[in-house]
C-alpha cells in the first residue's frame, strides 16, 4: 500500500504552476510536477510516469561527476560524509569531513582557497576530476551561481534554532564548561551563563545565530554580510537556489531511510555525534524563555525558507513513496552492489579498488613460475 500523505500545500502549488511554465524542465521540474499529477490520479498511467521518471532520476545522477551536499553544520553533514565513504565515495586527497581546502568552515566568516571569481562550478569539476574525488561536502557557503550542474547537489535541512542549539553545544561546549569559562564577545562567560544570544551576535561567530541557512545559499558575498544584514530580498533568492538542489533532505526520523533510496547508500548508525548533553543543557535552559523567542525572530528568514524547505519535501515524497519508484531505485542498488559500482547512485568505482582488482587480473593471467618451466 502507498504511504498516506497530506495534500501538497498551497505555496508549492503556486510554485508548480509558476516553474513549470517559467523553466527548463529539468529532471527536478518533472519530478514536482509528476507529483502534483499523483494527487489526483492514482491509475496504471501514473503508474507508468513513476517508472519513466525513475529511470530518468538514475540517469541523471550516474551522469555527474560528483555528489556534492552543502554541508551546513549541525544538520547532517558529518553523517553522509562518513555513510558516503562507508560506500565507497572517494573525497579529495587529504580533505577532512570531506570538504577540500576551499570548503573548510568558516563560522567566523572569510574566504578560502582561489580568489573568489575562480572559485567556479568548472573550476572546481575540473579540481576533483584531477583528484579522482566523487563526493564533497562544503561547510561554508554554495557557489555564487548556485548548484553546479556538473554535480548531484543535495541539501539537508533542520530547524534552525535546533541547528544552532546543536552546534553551540557541540563547538562551545567543552571550551566553556571549563571553570575560567571561554571568551565571546569581548567578555568571559561560562556555560552555566546560558550563553544568551546577545553574547553570540557581538561575538565573531554571530552568522551562526543570524539566518545561516541563508547565508549559506547566497555565496560568499551575502556569507559575510555583517549581523542583522539579511532581508527579504535574500530569503527570496535563496528559495530559488534551493528549488535547483536535485534532493533536499529534512534531518528527521525518516533522514536515513531517505538517504538510503535517494542516494543508494547502505547507512550504519552514525557515531559522529559529541557533546550532546551540553546541546541538550543549553536547549533546556532556553526553550520557552525570551532567548529561544529572540532567537527564532532574529532568524525569522532561515524560518521562511527552513518551512519553504519541508514544503518542498513534501512535494518530492509522493513520487519518492510511490512503490514503483522505491522498486526501481531498490533494484539499482542491489545491481550496483553485484557489479562492485561504488557511491551508490553515482555508480563510480573506486579508483584504489578498481587498481587493485586490475593488478590481481594480470597477476592470475600470467603464467605461474612452474608452468613456464
Amino acid at each position: 500500500a502507498r504511504t498516506q500523505q497530506q495534500n501538497i500545500p498551497l505555496a508549492s502549488l503556486q510554485w508548480a504552476a509558476q516553474k513549470v511554465a517559467a523553466q527548463q524542465d529539468t529532471h527536478v521540474l518533472q519530478r514536482r510536477r509528476l507529483s502534483l499529477e499523483l494527487q489526483n490520479d492514482s491509475s496504471a498511467k501514473s503508474d507508468s510516469a513513476v517508472l519513466s521518471y525513475a529511470e530518468t532520476y538514475l540517469a541523471e545522477f550516474a551522469n555527474r561527476s560528483l555528489l556534492y551536499f552543502l554541508h551546513v553544520s549541525k544538520s547532517g553533514g558529518t553523517s553522509l560524509c562518513v555513510w558516503g565513504q562507508q560506500n565507497g565515495c572517494q573525497a579529495a586527497p587529504n580533505a577532512d569531513n570531506c570538504h577540500c581546502l576551499t570548503g573548510k568552515p568558516l563560522w567566523e566568516g572569510g574566504l578560502t582557497g582561489p580568489p573568489l571569481q575562480k572559485y567556479s562550478c568548472e573550476h572546481s569539476a575540473e579540481y576533483f576530476r584531477t583528484e579522482n574525488a566523487t563526493i564533497e561536502g562544503t561547510e561554508n557557503f554554495l557557489y555564487r551561481t548556485g548548484p553546479c550542474h556538473l554535480f548531484f547537489n543535495v541539501m539537508v535541512f533542520r530547524d534552525p534554532v535546533s541547528r544552532l542549539v546543536a552546534h553551540m553545544g557541540d563547538q562551545f561546549g567543552v571550551r566553556c564548561n571549563k571553570p575560567g569559562g571561554c571568551l565571546l564577545g569581548g567578555k568571559t562567560v561560562r556555560w552555566d551563563d546560558g550563553l544568551g544570544p546577545e553574547v553570540l551576535w557581538k561575538s565573531t561567530y554571530f552568522r551562526l545565530a543570524d539566518n545561516y541557512y541563508t547565508r549559506s545559499l547566497l555565496g560568499g558575498s551575502v556569507f559575510n554580510r555583517g549581523f542583522d544584514q539579511i532581508d527579504q530580498m535574500h530569503v527570496k533568492r535563496a528559495k530559488q537556489v534551493l528549488e535547483q538542489f536535485d534532493v533536499i533532505l529534512v534531518l528527521d526520523s525518516s533522514f536515513t531511510e531517505y538517504v538510503e533510496l535517494l542516494l543508494g547508500w547502505q547507512c550504519e548508525a552514525s557515531a559522529r555525534i559529541r557533546k550532546d548533553d551540553l546541546a541538550k543543557r543549553l536547549k533546556k535552559s532556553w526553550e520557552g524563555t525570551s532567548n529561544e523567542s529572540i532567537l527564532k525572530t532574529q532568524n525569522q528568514y532561515d524560518y521562511q525558507l527552513f518551512r519553504y524547505a519541508q514544503e518542498l519535501v513534501e512535494v518530492d515524497r509522493w513520487v519518492y513513496n510511490h512503490p514503483a519508484f522505491r522498486k526501481v531505485l531498490s533494484s539499482a542498488r542491489e545491481e550496483r552492489l553485484v557489479k562492485k559500482e561504488e557511491c551508490g547512485h553515482l555508480r563510480k568505482q573506486n579508483l584504489v579498488q578498481r587498481r587493485r582488482r586490475a593488478r590481481r587480473r594480470v597477476k592470475s593471467a600470467s603464467p605461474s613460475k612452474s608452468a613456464k618451466r
